[in-house]
């Protein structure tokens, strides 16, 4: 749905977007070969003891990891100018149409607020497009990728490793979705943060004509411990989530070792 709304800030830069997706996929691709170089130098040239091609090999190695670097470069760089100007359209937009608006409108939504709506989401529509958009692309052509060339290597290993990744997959969707709702949260205390220093900054000489400086101190104080407690109870799930995810991909490394340890033994399946 989101998507679907900003789309027209999209389509005039398409041709950047796809481009920056070009360059991510080409990336990894590069990373999806290095291993594939590093296989053949411990199965093959090591046992050869063939320096020279040790060498050719790791050179390879070392261009590949150079190439991905220059490649990710420049697709950063791509995603970044498109979620700035992106996201300045979108705020020029979002001012034009507040100076549309009537006296009741802003008197319903405090000045604080609705600088929070233009800066501090606006902020989050440009992470959208240079960062996350692109790690989501990144991440599902490296595990598509992955999984290709590990069922070519060994369809039986493969199929131990998805057996741990399904349940795990399966918990990630409720776990997202609950974080979704906890960072909502976040940002409407966050508002309420920004629409109390509005308010009371702009009324400071009022505040200490008539000795009401501790009471919107207390009132910001209240408001700034609510946006804590949710910003704590948010990362803590974040970092929890992240954490057992991390667990996941050691356990798949011994799931690896463990079904591949017969291959190993009668020759099937090399180092």
């Amino acid at each position: 749905r989101l998507m679907a709304r900003l789309w027209p800030y999209v389509r005039p830069r398409l041709r950047t977007f796809l481009g920056a997706g070009a360059l991510l996929l080409l990336s990894v691709a590069g990373e999806l070969a290095a291993p594939l170089v590093l296989r053949r130098v411990i199965d093959v040239s090591i046992p050869r003891s063939s320096i020279g091609e040790i060498v050719l090999l790791s050179g390879l190695f070392a261009g590949l990891f150079g190439l991905v670097m220059v490649l990710s470069y420049l697709q950063v760089v791509m995603a970044t100018r498109i979620g700035l100007s992106v996201v300045r359209d979108v705020k020029s937009g979002v001012f034009s149409h507040m100076l549309t608006l009537s006296r009741s409108f802003f008197d319903r939504h405090p000045t604080g607020r609705l600088m929070a709506r233009v800066e501090s989401d606006g902020e989050k529509i440009r992470m959208l497009f240079s960062e996350v958009s692109m790690a989501l692309l990144r991440s599902l052509a490296l595990v598509l990728g992955t999984l290709a060339v590990m069922a070519a290597t060994d369809l039986r290993i493969t199929g131990a490793v998805l057996v741990l990744i399904v349940p795990v997959a399966l918990l990630t969707v409720p776990v997202l979705r609950y974080m979704r709702t906890l960072y909502g949260r976040l940002r409407s205390a966050f508002a309420r943060v920004s629409s109390v220093v509005a308010e009371y900054v702009r009324s400071i000489p009022v505040l200490q004509v008539f000795g009401a400086a501790g009471t919107a101190a207390e009132k910001l104080h209240r408001a700034g411990e609510e946006y804590v407690r949710r910003e704590v109870r948010a990362m803590g799930w974040e970092y929890t989530f992240w954490s057992f995810l991390g667990s996941c991909e050691i356990v798949a490394v011994a799931v690896i070792l463990f079904a591949g340890r017969g291959g190993l033994a009668s020759g099937v399946l090399t180092a």
